[in-house]
């Protein structure tokens, strides 16, 4: 290229390569100026990928006018059919080359070229164009020591954004964001993320998530708290700690909200003030209280214990509690408390022990700061076993008045409203729930144990709406006896809503059994308003999408699967069916990467806690197929037939995995054999976009008349 002319520009010299892109200097030969030519890597021309990057690089960038951001003249091409953009040319090295020759910088010269790059970005930010790979290597210090922002190659522009604003992760794995690496939605606040690597760097001489193979650095990134920087130097001031600390936090709502409040706070730095913030909600997560007794088999008492405080606190308005499936996948772990907390995305956690011993009780409770890991108040009671239900109140009263949240008297109403005063029923009732968490295998024993909570104690709202749950899911699993269940579970629904009008769970299981009635806008409404009492319940989430899932209404279920997903950090199954949503809605292959690459990281971690659950197996082979993973996937398929070969729901998810993967005759197999252990699920059939490609197909359209006949009306049975 050195000393070509390229349509009006003298090509001088070469300025630096990268990975995808090759800088020279050339002369402007119209203008009289110098400027920058950014081409493909030689070795990359003919990439399609590659030549969208730069041009999206040059749209981008050309829309920012800023001192801190590069600025893009024109996109061009020559005559070969080269595409370069041209932009300005300014002397100077880059910050990553300024770390590698001085290491560690001054605390203010750091800050005055982390307020330069904010600046920069809130420019950015403010025209919709999110960088998505900012690290140091991307900032050039100038010969006037001014920090610009360089390539804009994987910006996110406000017309390219989709609806969940994902996209395929390509940056730099140390810098990127959680959310960036897991495919999820990527907003601002990635940014932050990045220049608090960057800060980080800067400080230190090394970014805070190493690692020498990509997976390692995923796994830091993903899972790892940076050392203090104060273990690394001694003169940084506890305020840059804090400001750095709120900018590497993992869950994005806690995270610094945008470039401007980030510069307040380095602003504040200047003059020793801290920034006055607004009101916040205090966040807590209730870890399962440890099982101190001799007897193992009374964890389900613990659990159940910490359950109920969960269920107490969320009826608090001016508190955010963590989910129970989010809480309950931190037990037994060996990780800081801090970072547990980090990872849940609360202020404080709760943890706790008992120990049962004949009619004798020990409880203790303990209230950490997540920020620092000290304890804010601890607790503990040496009672009489009939005394649990008042520990419990005095533990949630406590909670309260250490976060500092001020109940208002419906607050008070709520905390009073003790679902059982009687011992024994709620004993069942803990062992009941224990069963039902265990999945197809757990529930006729929770059936048994939930009914005789509710015959202990007739009042009993909450446990007549899981016996209601209960006899959905048996009815599901074993169709044969949903003419039983399914009338006995709208009793039980309606005996917990009558006892409890504003039990959210109530209004799942109503709105739930109406659906499989076909009684789609009741049930619409009944879901509606459980999130109207509970917003963050997972459960009604959940089952509002699969309402909606048969009619196509693709945008809904997005929204409350999405929804469903935010809820519960460790979900897999929303993440999983929403593929055939966005898939049916004619996403492209790009658009669904990181929808894809979601689902299987969210199935991979599960199963590697629950390696018995045939419905994470199929689902995620579905996924692995999707991805190209294809002998996986079969492995997938045959783990999940292995661990229940008698339950039509494996067979009809197995037939719709096989179906998109293009096995057909093995995918009208599997529905055949569907149909022969009872599944009946005509909406699902009819409609399900997996099933596409076999809908035609002489064979399944005999075993969708054979299930029609065998369809009892007042059972439909869905996925």
């Amino acid at each position: 290229m050195i000393g070509r002319k390229l349509l009006h520009y003298d090509v001088i010299e070469s300025l630096g390569e990268g990975g995808m892109g090759v800088v020279y200097k050339a002369l402007d030969t119209r203008l009289n100026r110098p400027v920058a030519l950014k081409f493909i890597t030689p070795s990359r021309v003919g990439d399609p990928q590659d030549r969208a990057r730069l041009v999206n690089e040059a749209r981008s960038a050309a829309s920012l006018r800023h001192p801190n951001i590069c600025t893009v003249y024109d996109i061009e091409e020559t005559s070969d059919g080269q595409t370069f953009i041209s932009m300005a040319y300014l002397e100077g090295e880059s910050l990553r080359d300024r770390i590698t020759k001085q290491g560690r910088m001054p605390v203010d010269e750091s800050i005055r070229i982390v307020s330069q790059i904010a600046e920069g970005l809130r420019e950015a930010h403010a025209r919709g164009v999110v960088h998505r790979d900012i690290k140091s290597a991307n900032v050039l210090l100038t010969d006037r020591d001014e920090a610009v922002i360089l390539d804009f190659g994987l910006a996110k522009l406000p017309s390219t954004a989709s609806v969940t604003q994902t996209d395929t992760f390509s940056g730099t794995v140390s810098y990127a964001s959680p959310e960036q690496i897991r495919g999820e939605r990527v907003d601002a606040r990635t940014d932050l993320w990045s220049l608090g690597v960057v800060w980080y760097e800067m400080l230190s001489g090394a970014t805070p998530f190493a690692g020498e193979t990509v997976a390692s650095q995923i796994h830091s990134v993903l899972d790892t708290t940076p050392a203090p920087l104060r273990t690394v130097r001694n003169d940084v001031p506890a305020n840059v700690e804090r400001i750095l600390s709120k900018l590497l936090t993992k869950t994005v709502a806690q995270r610094t909200p945008d470039a401007s409040t980030l510069l307040a706070e380095l602003r504040a730095l200047s003059t020793g003030r801290v920034p006055v913030e607004g009101p916040k909600t205090p966040s807590i997560a209730v870890l399962p209280f440890a099982n101190m007794s001799n007897d193992p088999e009374q964890s389900y008492f613990c659990d159940g214990i910490a359950e109920d405080i969960i269920n107490d606190l969320t009826r608090i308005e001016g508190l955010r509690v963590a989910a129970r499936t989010t809480s309950f996948a931190h037990r037994a772990t060996s990780v800081d408390i801090r970072e547990i907390g980090s990872q849940i995305g609360v202020d404080s956690v709760l943890e706790g022990s008992v120990r049962k011993a004949g009619n004798r009780l020990r409880i203790t409770a303990q209230l950490i700061d997540v920020s620092n890991g000290y304890h804010i108040w601890s607790e503990r009671w040496d009672r009489d076993l009939a005394d649990v239900f008042a520990i419990q109140d005095e533990i949630a009263h406590a909670i309260t008045s250490a976060l500092r949240v001020k109940l208002t008297a419906r607050d008070e109403k709520a905390l009073a409203k003790r679902g059982t005063e009687d011992l024994q029923a709620y004993d069942h009732f803990l062992q009941g729930r224990r069963r039902m968490y265990e999945g197809r295998r757990g529930l006729r024993d929770a059936l048994l144990f939930l009914r005789a909570a509710v015959d202990r104690d007739p009042k009993f709202a909450r446990a007549h709406a899981s016996l209601a749950l209960v006899g959905i899911f048996i009815s599901e699993f074993f169709p044969s006896q949903a003419e039983d269940l399914i009338p006995q579970s709208r009793q039980a629904a309606d005996r917990a809503l009558a006892i409890d009008p504003d039990l959210p769970e109530a209004h799942t299981a109503k709105a739930y059994l109406l659906a499989l009635m076909g009684n789609d806008a009741e049930a619409e409404l009944g879901f509606k308003k459980a999130l109207q009492l509970n917003p963050d319940l997972y459960d009604a989430h959940y089952f509002y999408g699969r309402l909606l899932f048969p009619q196509k209404r693709w945008n809904d279920v997005i929204e409350q699967w999405e929804r469903a997903i935010e809820v519960d950090p460790e979900e897999y199954q929303c993440s999983c069916l929403i593929v055939a949503a966005y898939r049916d809605l004619g996403w492209t292959e790009q658009q669904m990467r990181p929808i894809l690459e979601r689902g299987k990281n969210r199935t991979i971690a599960f199963v590697a806690r629950h390696p018995e659950s045939p419905r994470a197996y199929y689902l995620g082979s579905g996924i692995l197929f999707e991805l190209g993973e294809r002998e996986e996937g079969l492995l997938w398929v045959n783990r999940a037939l292995g661990v229940d070969p008698l339950d039509p729901g494996v067979h009809y998810n197995v037939a719709c995995t096989l179906a998109v993967a293009g096995e057909r005759e093995r995918a009208i197999d599997h529905v055949e054999r569907a149909i022969d252990l009872g599944f009946v699920g005509m909406k699902w059939l009819a409609s399900d976009p997996d099933l596409i490609s076999v809908r035609d197909d002489p064979r399944f359209k005999a075993a969708i008349a054979r299930s029609r006949e065998s369809r009892q009306k007042s059972n439909e049975n869905p996925v």
